[in-house]
């Protein structure tokens, strides 16, 4: 698909060690997004997506783990194909990353890695009801929690 039909990057920061520990599955999820005045934000359950109908969306998301102790698997649905259509888990095995070093910050090192995220058409102004389902891992990838919570996208 054309780079120009993609209209928000969305990444979903995930508060594994306070899912763990009990909090509200939706209080723990928090969004950035493009196109938008505020950068971070606890969604409460809901995300603002800056998008119109024909334009695409990326979703990603990442653990708040500062040294890599858990890990989330995500996986999102949608209930109909009214306001977001062909939800797609895409992954791309060669993405370069630029890592600040240890002992100078200001030298990047690149490493390839790979990049999943979700990718989703926007059909229609409106909002709609997704299902989030986590499944948090610890370094071993031991299933340590499941966790499934809605997040209501309004688009438009």
């Amino acid at each position: 698909m054309p780079e120009s039909q993609t209209s928000a990057d969305v990444l979903l920061i995930i508060d594994a060690a306070a899912l763990l520990a009990g909090a509200s599955a939706s209080d723990c999820c928090y969004a950035l997004c493009t196109g938008l005045d505020s950068l971070l934000t606890s969604n409460g359950g809901q995300l603002h997506l800056n998008a119109i109908p024909g334009e695409r969306v990326s979703i990603r998301w990442s653990p708040t783990s500062v040294r890599g102790e858990q890990a989330i698997l995500l996986d999102l649905h949608l209930p109909n194909d009214d306001v977001l259509s062909n939800l797609v888990l895409t992954t791309n095995p060669d993405v370069t990353l630029f890592v600040p070093q240890m002992d100078d910050p200001t030298k990047l090192e690149t490493r390839t890695t790979l990049d999943a995220c979700w990718e989703v058409d926007v059909v229609a102004e409106g909002s709609v009801d997704m299902q989030i389902e986590a499944i948090v891992t610890d370094r071993n990838a031991e299933v340590i929690g499941t966790f499934r919570w809605p997040l209501s996208i309004v688009a438009g």
